[in-house]
């Protein structure tokens, strides 16, 4: 039975001011009915800010209050996430603005004040006045501080004394500072190199000697000279585009990867909404920088994008010339959260990013890159909160997420930038931290980082799924091909196909090598399969041989394609199962339909430790990829009303399955997430979702699920737990089979990234399938026959089934076949001095020449046979008709009679007519039976009691 999540409600404050104690209001709810068990179990919140605190629930409902301090200013996104004990979690959060205190705080001096004392030597000749300007490198905060005004700019006159400008103040002690010396020269303004220093004593004394800032010493610029602000501008292009431009600034990166360097106005325009950084573009030139070097540069002013990229521009300077003026301090990185309203007002600067949440890692291992956003992102057709959708057709979601880069163009980077080795890097990781550059490049704002960026593995892989049950999966193999190259044709079919999956032996044997790792660790009785070579036996053998190497011979077995085969696709799904554990009821089933690419297969089995009857059926839906416009996509992928349509038909065939037995689960790549109108249909059809909220597909950076377990009714109350395991689409794709672009090979013949989609897991605990005995009509039936098979007419059996509350004895009982021609009874078979218990079989064959082909032992043989389409029945001791069953055509039957079967065995299968359930007895022939090509499943005394044909 599906759980479902806890419900959460945050009440708090959406301002504070910097330095303040802000109070949250967490309250959460457990909506499970109490009877399930289900109990609070973690909350876990994100202030924004980099920190982050966990704290331990129980019982139904909870209600806390969290506390924190900004340290800084800003917008920021509170998180709060909220687990129960069926590992079911909500998620709410927060947006707050951290506001700087609009007076200052004013205490005495103390004892935690530093006196510091300044003496300026060398200043410029002519200087007419000279201001000391000091600005605490983090911003200072009123706790046990007692200083004299607390600011983050502090500027001190100085005076000329004794061959040095002198001047004093008092400052917070322990802290680092950053001094800036302004001179006033003939009335024009010269400034220093900013220097360093801390307060770690009760007195400090600065002396120093006045160092022109570096912009002094450049030479003079051979075009006009601008600030690297007015090359950036307002807007997303630079309002120079096309200029020839002198800029000065400090190198804050060096990347030859991307053949180009960041340079930064050390002290900007104060205005928010225009960046202080440039690239600076010099293609296949020599040349070798460091950051921290104040440059002079000179080029023209271009807007850059990629071949394809139409979402945005980066604003550079292709480089015609440069001189280095002398060293600067590099200026501080700007703290950067997501969602962010601007990000273009901050390309080119210095950012440092933490508390972010990994939600891609496509193309870690293709292109070194990585996406972060501020949690993991969900396909907003997979999640019911309309505040946190997003538009799948707008990656890269602007201001929601941003790549994390590896300041390089290259393509296959090796190593692998942010995997480790023997290790992985998944969806669902947090970034602790981050620092570098940003810039647009590719279509998304980057990252570029100038020092290692470290990680927390938030979301480590999971064990394998364990618990008690007849355990049912599904597993989309991500094209388990055997056909290495040129096309093939699927069987039954005319138009060859391009074979898909490996291209090689050794590209083969390590895909087999990952998929039997996993489905060894998922020891599943019973698997679901898609994406397998519709190639006939082949494919699918070869994965059930291999497994039964690793596992041991008989382990593993297929249901072979029913006659018609499964479509003419390439692919088709499969399904696959233990025998000790389970055994097949009845012939496979296709849902033949022209309105399936892929025709859905069902199979029923009985679990052999409790009797229960069930219905697997493996379904693969249309994908949702290469529109057509009879077919568009309006929000729900390409194809949507083909996938509708097709979930109608399923609909419908369950019905049909249904009537045989009531637990049908259908399971697959439904490729459609949980709000779509496929899935919405099958809901409003009765069917029941086994799975809720979970994850088995991560597609441009938005995770959802397109895997699905849908059960009847009846089936779903036996469903004793179900989930995803997280083992394929929160990988890397680098970790996979292939070969290709893969100078630094990752691959491991483990489960992890066997595939792109996450297998699915069900426990079933089944009731036994015996239906209550009879106490009225007939005690013992005729439960299955037929009067030919492929051998020929000879080939024949009669089934008995005792569907009575009480043993019944069969001695001198007897079966009799009507005569070929007339209305004449002739006997058959005397029964042996035998008795027949409640819900028991007795199997009577023909074994004469051309006779009875199966291989059940009968429990009793004859050698007359009964001609095509008459009739069979069953007399008691005392010669009392107790069963009757005919075709029409012979004139012998109750109620009505059966249509008439063939009368040729050339290209005839295993067929046989069968009541379902056993001992269904309506005394009416034609509604009672059954026919089936390829079904026959005789019983004898030694099978199950009350085991379905």
């Amino acid at each position: 039975m599906a759980h479902e999540p806890p419900q959460v409600r945050l009440v708090g404050p959406i301002q504070v001011e910097r330095g303040q104690a802000y109070t949250l209001r967490v309250e959460a709810e457990d909506p499970n009915p109490q009877d399930r068990g289900v109990v609070l179990s973690r909350l876990a919140v994100e202030w924004g800010d980099g920190a982050r605190e966990e704290v331990a629930l129980s019982g139904r409902q909870a209600v806390r209050e969290l506390v924190h301090t900004y340290t800084a200013s800003g917008s920021y996104t509170v998180s709060v996430r909220v687990e129960n004990s069926a590992r079911l979690a909500a998620q709410e959060s927060l947006a707050l603005a951290v506001l700087e205190p609009e007076t200052p705080v004013t205490i005495e001096p103390g004892p935690d004040l530093a006196r510091v004392a300044l003496a300026v030597t060398g200043a410029p000749e002519g200087t007419e006045a000279l201001l000391a300007e000091i600005t605490p490198e983090t911003p200072l905060v009123p706790q046990a501080l007692r200083p004299l005004d607390l600011r983050n700019r502090y500027q001190v006159a100085l005076f000329p004394q004794g061959g040095a400008w002198r001047g004093g103040l008092h400052l917070p002690r322990g802290l680092g500072y950053r001094l800036l010396l302004r001179a006033r020269v003939g009335g024009q303004e010269v400034l220093s190199r900013e220097e360093a220093f801390r307060t770690d004593g009760a007195e400090v004394v600065l002396e120093r000697p006045f160092v022109p800032a570096p912009e002094y010493a450049c030479p003079a610029p051979g075009a006009p000279l601008k600030a690297a602000y007015e090359v950036q501008g307002r807007g997303a292009r630079s309002p120079l585009e096309g200029q020839t431009v002198a800029v000065r600034g400090v190198v804050t990166a060096f990347f030859p990867g991307l053949q180009g360097f960041f340079l930064q106005d050390p002290r900007g325009d104060g205005d928010p909404a225009t960046s202080d950084g440039l690239f600076v573009y010099y293609g296949n030139t020599s040349l070798s920088l460091t950051p921290g070097q104040y440059v002079q540069v000179v080029g023209q002013v271009a807007e850059y994008a990629a071949s394809g990229d139409t979402l945005g521009t980066l604003t550079q300077l292709r480089l015609s010339g440069h001189a280095v003026c002398g060293e600067a301090g590099l200026p501080q990185a700007v703290s950067l959260s997501l969602p962010a309203q601007d990000l273009e007002a901050l390309e080119g600067m210095r950012v440092r990013l933490s508390g972010l949440t990994v939600t891609e890692v496509y193309n870690l291992g293709r292109f070194g890159e990585l996406t972060l956003a501020p949690s993991r992102l969900l396909h907003p057709n997979a999640d019911g909160d309309p505040a946190t959708r997003l538009d799948p057709n707008t990656p890269p979601y602007p201001g929601h997420t941003l790549v994390l880069d590896d300041a390089s163009t290259r393509q296959n980077p090796s190593p692998i930038p942010y995997l480790p080795q023997g290790g992985t890097l998944r969806v669902g990781d947090r970034l602790v931290a981050a620092e570098g550059v940003l810039e647009w490049r590719y279509g998304a704002y980057r990252l570029q980082p100038t020092q290692a960026p470290t990680f927390q593995a938030a979301n480590p892989r999971p064990a394998p799924p364990s618990g008690p049950g007849l355990r049912v999966a599904s597993f989309n193999l991500y094209n388990w091909f055997t056909t290495l190259s040129g096309t093939f044709t699927p069987p039954g079919c005319t138009t060859p196909l391009d074979r898909r999956g490996a291209t090689s032996q050794q590209e083969l044997e390590r895909q087999r090598a990952k998929l039997v790792a996993a489905l060894t660790a998922l020891d599943a009785d019973v698997v679901a399969l898609q994406e397998v070579q519709n190639n006939g036996a082949t494919a699918i053998q070869a994965l059930v041989d291999a497994l039964n190497a690793a596992l041991g011979p008989g382990t593993y077995a297929y249901v072979p394609d029913p006659e018609g085969g499964l479509g003419c696709d390439a692919i088709k799904v499969g399904l696959i199962y233990k025998p000790a554990r389970v055994e097949p009821v009845g012939a496979p089933k296709a849902l033949q339909s022209p309105t399936f690419e892929r025709y859905p297969l069902a199979q029923a089995f009985r679990d052999k430790a409790t009797g229960g009857v069930f219905t697997a059926v493996s379904v693969h839906l249309k994908s949702k990829g290469s529109c057509d416009p009879s077919d568009p996509d309006t929000g729900q992928g390409c194809w949507n009303g083909r996938r509708t349509a097709q979930a109608q038909a399923l609909a419908d065939w369950v019905d049909t399955l249904k009537a045989v037995d009531p637990d049908v689960v259908v399971l697959g790549d439904f490729n459609a997430y949980e709000e779509e109108d496929p899935l919405a249909l099958l809901r409003g059809r009765g069917l029941v979702p086994l799975l809720s909220g979970h994850h088995t597909y991560v597609y441009m950076g938005l995770s959802g699920a397109l895997d699905h377990a849908y059960a009847t009714p009846s089936l779903s109350a036996q469903v004793r737990g179900a989930l995803a395991w997280a083992i394929n689409a929160e990988e890397p794709r680098v970790l996979d089979y292939t070969l290709a672009n893969k100078p630094d090979d990752r691959f491991a013949p483990d489960p992890y990234r066997s595939s792109d989609h996450n297998p699915l897991l069900l426990r079933l605990e089944l009731a036994p399938d015996r239906p209550p005995c009879a106490g009225e009509g007939a005690r013992v039936v005729i439960n299955e026959f037929r009067f030919r098979g492929p051998s020929g007419g000879n080939d024949e059996f009669i089934e008995l089934f005792n569907r009575s509350c009480t043993p019944v004895n069969l001695g001198g009982w007897k079966v009799q076949g009507l005569s070929g021609t007339g209305s004449t009874w002739s006997d058959r078979v005397t029964l042996a001095n035998v008795t027949l218990e409640p819900g028991q079989y007795y199997l009577l064959a023909n074994t004469s020449s051309g006779g009875y082909s199966l291989g059940v032992a009968p429990d009793q043989t004859y050698t007359t046979g009964i001609s095509d389409n008459r009739a069979v029945r069953l007399l008691d001791a005392g010669g009392q008709v107790v069963d009757l069953v005919g075709f029409a055509s012979s004139g012998q039957f109750e109620g009505q009679g059966l249509a008439d079967g063939p009368t040729s065995s050339t290209g005839l299968g295993q067929i046989s007519w069968k009541r379902i359930p056993s001992g269904k007895d309506t005394d009416n022939n034609l509604q009672d039976f059954q026919f089936g090509q390829g079904w026959a499943n005789p019983q004898n005394r030694q099978s199950p009691l009350y085991g379905d044909n």
